[in-house]
């Protein structure tokens, strides 16, 4: 080849980049195709396969690109490339791999940094993606992408207050990014701060008005209210499938007590990603005669969820004479003596033959619950009576007997609000003439109670939820925040006393002090976001009433 021809082909070159550069793919296209048919050029080859990410074939994309490395593997942008297209293919792992060979051949470009610290956060490597997305920040100060991106892995990590910080900056440096404002205002209403939430939604909604995740999230700040019903109403306006804004509709409806239409669009919650539908072969059940068919009833979500529906299995029988229940492994000692069911199995244990399913929280719908006719025959569950004797003897002894829980699971999604310490409870355990017992489990379980309390610890004498009933069983009250033992002191039918967040589970409702689905639990809400204090000091003085038994 003479050194015309060469010079002729970086011409070539050249313009496909400008045209590139401009937008004019198709032109850019040409020229490429047509260098490549005269020697094969790796550069050629990588910027095709971007014109190919595109126009949204990615799999084309990622062929050309693969041959670019083949060529010439030293080049971090040919690996920036490949690992952007295989994160728009659904490949975060593998994004990532390519990405991290981007940066190690080039560990000074901000971009590539960033494009890595956003693949790791896909990948859900959320410590590692916000040390690398902190160093993009750094190293690119004015780059909006960079905070951007760094927001939203601070957001995953849960630290919602560093997630304003980074996504406040990447406003101010892009002040007509849409997304900017709509995930500031996401930190800032996960952070609590729903007030500096509303006016970020308006601005999203501003420069983009077809924005139905911001309508669906404006909701969300109004949660407690029926104005939120409107803007989840507008967002399925302009977006009928979006599972998110059925979802909160759902929830809102349901916790203002509007049940018939809230557990229909309760049924969108298997629309989402993270909770897809179990894949059976056999149809769902819908309320159907059944005849000599078995109906599998799989139980859903956690522990509190399976204890307060399991009520419904008692209402299939009209309809259904064989059943078979699926719940959590760490149920079944509990469960596994109910009446009126065929068998009873285990989560990921094999399956008997049936012939329909049904999610355990559709049965509301299907029996088409209100709140007149919500199922509170009470109790449901019961507690052998050879594993009550024993922690019968273990509690007993003079002055009441009040067992405290104090915190829920730590990876419940609004477990920040409503779990506590021990020590946030004192006002209650320095009330005299009150025996105090910790059910508490988990990371939590070891608070140390104040100095001269009246409080024993059973958390490590406590082997499953049968020992946890026996225990309710045998107390004069529970006092818990919102978590299972609630759920399972409500079919119990035992006295309890819950303390909720100032956004409660839809199913305590609002404003009310008790509740439909369990007749011996009394409510107790935190007034406000700093409310917790007063909360607590609301439960000792009724507390201090209950154990002179004014109350």
């Amino acid at each position: 080849m003479t050194d015309i021809d060469v010079a002729a082909l970086n011409q070539s070159f050249q313009q496909a980049v400008e045209h590139h550069r401009a937008g004019r793919l198709a032109e850019a296209e040409r020229l490429y195709r047509g260098i490549l048919a005269v020697r094969v050029e790796p550069h050629s080859l990588s910027l095709l396969g971007l014109i190919a990410r595109a126009a949204g074939d990615g799999k084309a994309a990622l062929a050309l690109i693969d041959q670019a490395i083949s060529l010439k593997p030293g080049v971090a942008e040919f690996h920036n490339n490949r690992g952007n297209v295989l994160r728009d293919l659904g490949r975060p792992q593998e994004a990532a791999e390519a990405l991290g060979q981007a940066l190690a051949l080039d560990p000074d470009t901000a971009a590539i940094k960033v494009n890595y610290g956003a693949a790791l956060l896909d990948a859900k490597r959320t410590e590692e993606a916000c040390t690398i997305l902190e160093e993009a920040a750094r190293a690119a100060p004015d780059s909006e992408e960079a905070y951007f991106c760094l927001g939203l892995a601070r957001r995953a990590a849960k630290d919602y207050a560093g997630a304003v910080e980074a996504l406040r900056r990447a406003v101010e440096l892009a002040p007509a990014h849409a997304e900017g404002w709509y995930n500031l205002g996401n930190a800032l209403h996960l952070d609590q701060r729903d007030r500096e939430a509303v006016p970020c939604f308006e601005r999203a909604m501003q420069l983009k008005p077809d924005y139905a995740e911001a309508y669906c999230n404006m909701g969300m700040t109004r949660r407690n209210s029926t104005e939120a019903v409107g803007w989840y109403e507008s967002a399925i306006a302009l977006q009928p499938n979006l599972p998110i804004a059925h979802s909160n509709l759902a929830h809102t409806l349901l916790l203002q007590g509007e049940y018939e239409r809230g557990f229909k669009e309760y049924e969108w919650r298997w629309r989402h990603p993270e909770t897809p539908p179990r894949d059976f072969a056999q149809a769902q059940w819908n309320g159907e005669e059944m005849g000599d068919g078995l109906l599998l009833v799989h139980a859903e979500q956690g522990f509190g969820d399976t204890l307060q529906f399991m009520r419904y299995l008692g209402l299939l029988r009209p309809r259904v004479r064989r059943i078979a229940f699926e719940c959590q492994p760490e149920l079944l000692a509990l469960l596994e003596s109910l009446p009126g069911l065929e068998r009873i199995v285990t989560r990921g244990a094999a399956l008997p033959a049936f012939d329909r399913h049904v999610p355990l929280m559709t049965l509301p719908r299907i029996f088409g619950t209100t709140l007149a006719t919500v199922p509170a025959e009470l109790p449901y569950l019961t507690v052998d009576p050879a594993r009550l004797a024993p922690w019968r003897e273990r509690l007993s002894g003079s002055g009441k007997r009040v067992g405290l829980v104090w915190a829920g699971n730590p990876k419940h999604n609004n477990d920040a609000n409503r779990s506590m310490r021990l020590a946030d409870l004192a006002p209650l355990l320095a009330l005299d003439g009150i025996r105090f017992f910790g059910l508490q489990k988990g990371e939590r379980a070891g608070d140390a109670p104040p100095p001269g309390a009246a409080f024993t610890a059973l958390s490590d004498e406590i082997e499953d939820f049968v020992d946890s009933a026996a225990i309710v069983s045998g107390l004069d009250l529970l006092i818990s925040v919102d978590t299972s033992i609630v759920h399972l002191a409500g079919a119990l039918a035992r006295p309890a006393w819950v303390m909720l967040p100032v956004a409660p589970d839809w199913r305590w409702q609002l404003e009310r002090t008790d509740s439909p689905w369990y007749p011996t639990l009394r409510l107790f809400r935190q007034p406000g976001p700093a409310g917790r204090k007063q909360l607590v000091e609301t439960v000792a003085a009724a507390l201090h009433q209950w154990a002179r038994g004014d109350a």
